[in-house]
């Protein structure tokens, strides 16, 4: 078990993925070695200060589908989720992507690929990767002016491994 803070990312030991986690959020590491990238995935599931209610898995483990609720700053660029996948000597590896697939009513969710800091965990071969500016991908949320109530949207994460993440979040604008 590990406690890792707002700006900090991590991933399962034996894959290359990593994901944002929420301030002072604690998760247990994923049991599910036979099949890294659900586990991965999985993971994926409490990032942003999110709490998932509710994961289902389909087509044999390819599709995951979760539905998470997060709090926002009304009018402020929220980080909805920011996740990479890397190679042991820190090159992206390929197929990693993002889409949005239902825009929020009073607000909009950007995704994009960027370079950003992810973190692995020791003994991960990707640890000496958490110095540098590597390929990754952000959802980023941002409600309209003056806006204060709720929102939703969702977008779906494409993992190298060809399972498909389809996230919905049901955002408290304040």
């Amino acid at each position: 078990m590990a406690t890792y803070c707002d700006t900090t990312l991590m991933s399962s030991d034996d894959v290359g993925w990593a994901y944002a986690l929420p301030k002072s959020e604690t998760i247990k590491k994923s049991p599910m070695k036979t099949y890294p990238s659900i586990a991965a995935a999985l993971l994926a599931t409490s990032i942003a200060g999110c709490a998932t209610s509710g994961v289902h898995v389909s087509n044999g483990g390819s599709e995951l589908t979760c539905t998470k609720q997060i709090t926002v700053l009304g009018g402020q660029p929220n980080h909805g989720d920011v996740f990479g996948s890397l190679n042991p000597d820190c090159t992206a590896i390929p197929g990693v992507a993002a889409r949005i697939t239902v825009q929020p009513s009073h607000g909009k969710v950007t995704v994009r690929p960027t370079q950003d800091f992810l973190y692995f965990k020791e003994p991960n071969p990707r640890a000496r990767c958490n110095s540098k500016r590597v390929p990754a991908w952000i959802v980023q949320y941002r409600s309209d002016a003056g806006y204060v109530g709720k929102d939703k949207f969702s977008y779906d994460k494409f993992l190298p491994d060809g399972v498909v993440v389809h996230v919905t979040l049901n955002v408290d604008v304040r």
